[in-house]
């Protein structure tokens, strides 16, 4: 049976809810809206790939809204992928990557990633309090890859 939510787990609970809906409703945009949703150049079993992990993201998020508490890793990681993953996109489009219809990433999908953050990330840090929970050669290490990424979106591995 579930436990009734404070305001703040319930504000959150509604929130990866609409993320979930939202996440899992952006994977139509590959049937009917293809020109806005794929990048050149254009690789089928990647995009089906693609629709397939945010399909399940959404709803396993939508599910978690039910006890926002016991499962703030997951509203964690949705809001740390928005950051990057509408990061990248952002750059990418600025850089010319995303072909003639760049725009409607910057007015689509690339709003929706970085929104994540913002609002998951508030409504999750009134619940509780973020801790990185990582030792020092812990956070060194991921900072360490995470410079790895951030050299290779910004100078290539062309």
């Amino acid at each position: 049976m579930e436990q009734p939510l404070d305001s703040a787990a319930g504000a959150l609970g509604r929130a990866m809810r609409v993320y979930g809906v939202l996440l899992a409703l952006a994977t139509t945009t590959f049937v009917w809206l293809p020109e806005v949703a794929r990048w050149p150049p254009y690789h089928p079993p990647y995009e089906r790939m693609f629709v397939a992990i945010f399909f399940a993201w959404g709803l396993c998020l939508y599910r978690a809204a039910r006890a926002p508490r016991h499962n703030l890793g997951l509203v964690d990681f949705t809001a740390l992928q928005g950051l990057l993953h509408g990061g990248v996109m952002a750059a990418d489009v600025v850089q010319g990557h995303a072909g003639h219809h760049g725009a409607w990433h910057l007015i689509g999908d690339v709003p929706l990633h970085l929104s994540a953050p913002v609002v998951l990330g508030l409504l999750r840090h009134r619940v509780e309090p973020y801790r990185v929970g990582l030792t020092r050669g812990e956070a060194l290490l991921f900072l360490g890859v995470f410079g790895v990424c951030v050299a290779v979106a910004l100078f290539g591995l062309e």
